[in-house]
């Protein structure tokens, strides 16, 4: 059954197209119309807000639409993310020490890079470990005993 759309509901589309558009996305999806819905002052979404204190200016944060990042995100391959934690390690443990890790390892899952030294046999020294961000390059955990608790499930 096709049924026309008011002219409330064109404006929030506009809206939604607008918000997609705003932050560099290809397509509209639900947190483009949610955004749309918002900026119509008039509708129902819009007044929602307010009944629980949450400020329009706030909601792209709860939304959480990340800003325009290439489609590959920020840290595309092991190699990236292998110099991203690498630069970090040097100045959390110094050359030498991360001289003696290399070479490093990759690994890649839910969206995160998992970077691991490789200290020389019969030593005790633990291995450097970095959990990266492919999406935004931030760095989730970094040091020597990281545990990435999704991969022990």
């Amino acid at each position: 059954m096709d049924l026309p759309l008011s002219n409330e509901c064109k404006r929030i589309l506009a809206y939604a197209a607008e918000e997609a558009e705003r932050l560099h996305h290809s397509h509209i999806s639900t947190e483009h119309l949610l955004l749309g819905m918002l900026r119509e002052t008039d509708s129902f979404a819009a007044l929602a807000p307010t009944r629980v204190k949450i400020a329009l200016a706030s909601m792209p944060q709860i939304v959480q639409i990340p800003p325009h990042l290439p489609k590959a995100g920020c840290v595309p391959d092991p190699e990236t993310a292998k110099r991203i934690a690498e630069a970090v390690w040097l100045v959390m443990y110094g050359e030498a020490a991360v001289e003696e890790q290399k070479p490093f390892q990759a690994d890649f899952e839910n969206d995160l890079w998992t970077v691991r030294g490789s200290p020389p046999s019969g030593q005790e020294t633990k291995p450097f470990v970095a959990v990266i961000s492919r999406v935004d390059g931030r760095i989730a955990k970094i040091g020597t005993t990281v545990v990435r608790r999704d991969l022990l499930e």
